[in-house]
């Protein structure tokens, strides 16, 4: 579970920053409900920051579909993610783990390539479904969680592991999810047996699709150059780097692309699935998860060197609100409708230990999950979150780690030790404090805990780095060195 901050720590806080930013240990609440008979499906839309989601503050067009969902279930406003990209990001939420504790691990930049899958010692959520005697199935349209047979006269050895525990777990893109999901959740929900159905759409990642309709549902007419400008000139990678510089209405261009993709997503992928479930009566023994495994960041100033620049995606391990604050609805029997919990933080590897308290399940200590289980008769809610961007090809040099609290975030650069200390309220860049608030030495006494309390699995054997077209991709989204 989450470590907390010493009582000497939060005694010292000012009473109003303890009302707007409690720094206390995770709070209990009510015995939280259960569904003993329920079945789960958990659907991520990667690359969704909240702040693009309609009942999270953004355009209701973008999200109809999942801002009927919170209207039916509880959204969790102050959620985070484990890692600002897809690989360390699902490691934790599928495992209930913080990045350290998966036994994922890779050397992005550097020239051996040292991956490490997640480690078999680990306990995912699939395997504790599977054996309570549900189906296990997923379905993913991200190349890096699948488990590569779908490729061809490819290096296919790279196979991060993800599917422990599932019955099945395939590759589809977008569009065949949107063909296909409707159906197998039939086909799961008819079944004699319970099941959790794991549903990965691409949704908004970058490079985003210009699709029929754009200009109707964005605002045009757009200068008939930028329709092919995205995949042209402006990547994301050579913007960040400083070789490309955007204009107002590229920048307002390149975001609409973004919102128009997440509203097909929206639409093709998490509408159908929703109107199944109401079209097979379902609802009373279903729990549903919708969330994403990161942000993205567009076009917001960041720090960079030591001078404000523009930043797009999520490719610098920028461990900064649009790349970690994502959505999280659940709904399910019990669950309120229409509620939306504002003033406690949740994160991602909450999930895993909510469903299994929800379903009636107790948790074995034995599975080392480091995540509080915000359904259920032991619910918590957290005050903090904790985020890490993993190692690099200079060992340790660029790797970081944060804890994020409502207001304030105190980061740390692990080779040097060294704490840096911001609130993430005053606008962007954030505002950073030459000497920390009382409060950010609770988060940093939290990111101490973090790892004085890591329980690291074995890593596997080093296996090889990926190869032609899945390098060729984490070239263009700026993951990889050349």
């Amino acid at each position: 579970m989450r470590a907390a901050p010493t009582a000497s720590l939060t005694a010292s806080l000012p009473a109003a920053l303890l009302l707007g930013a409690s720094l206390a240990p995770a709070s209990a609440l009510a015995a939280g409900p259960t569904c003993k008979d329920c079945s789960v499906l958990w659907i991520v839309i990667d690359t969704t920051r909240a702040d693009y989601v309609g009942c999270f503050g953004g355009e209701a067009k973008n999200t109809p579909a999942i801002d009927g969902l919170c209207k039916q279930g509880t959204a969790y406003t102050q959620h985070f993610s484990q890692a600002p990209y897809t690989m360390f990001s699902v490691a934790s939420y599928l495992t209930g783990r913080y990045r350290v504790n998966t036994g994922i691990d890779f050397d992005s930049w550097g020239q051996g390539f040292d991956f490490h899958p997640l480690s078999p010692e680990v306990v995912t959520l699939a395997e504790v479904l599977d054996g309570k005697g549900f189906r296990t199935e997923g379905v993913t349209a991200n190349q890096m969680i699948s488990d590569r047979k779908h490729m061809q006269n490819e290096h296919s050895e790279f196979d991060l592991h993800y599917y422990q525990g599932f019955d099945s777990w395939d590759y589809r893109e977008d569009e065949q999810i949107a063909a296909e999901a409707p159906a197998t959740l039939q086909r799961l929900a008819q079944a004699d047996e319970r099941f959790f159905y794991y549903v990965h759409a691409m949704g908004p990642h970058y490079p985003n699709v210009r699709r029929p309709g754009f200009e109707e549902r964005r605002g045009g007419p757009w200068s008939p150059g930028l329709k092919d400008a995205i995949n042209d000139q402006l990547r994301f990678a050579d913007i960040n780097k400083g070789k490309v510089d955007v204009s107002e209405e590229q920048a307002r261009y390149l975001r609409e692309l973004y919102a128009d993709d997440l509203w097909w997503a929206d639409q093709h992928i998490v509408k159908p699935l929703l109107a199944k479930v109401a079209e097979l009566g379902i609802e009373e023994d279903l729990l549903i998860v919708l969330g994403s495994d990161h942000g993205e960041a567009m076009g917001e100033l960041h720090l960079r060197r030591g001078e404000e620049a523009p930043y797009w995606g999520h490719s610098n391990r920028a461990l900064v609100h649009p790349t970690l604050h994502v959505p999280l609805v659940m709904k399910g029997p019990g669950i309120p409708a229409g509620q939306k919990v504002t003033d406690k933080v949740t994160e991602n590897v909450d999930i895993a230990p909510s469903i299994v308290e929800y379903l009636g399940f107790r948790e074995d200590p034995a599975w080392g999950w480091d995540g509080d289980p915000m359904l259920g008769p032991n619910a918590t809610l957290g005050t903090f979150a904790i985020a890490d961007s993993g190692t690099n090809a200079n060992g340790k040099r660029s790797a970081r780690s944060a804890a994020l609290d409502l207001q304030y975030t105190t980061s740390l650069h692990v080779f040097n030790k060294n704490y840096v200390y911001y609130d993430h309220t005053v606008g962007l860049p954030r505002k950073r404090f030459p000497t920390p608030l009382p409060a950010h030495m609770a988060l940093q006494k939290a990111l101490e805990d973090y790892y004085a309390n890591a329980h690291p699995p074995p890593k596997p054997e080093n296996m090889a780095g990926p190869d032609g077209e899945v390098l060729d991709a984490l070239k263009e989204l700026g993951y990889m060195g050349d």
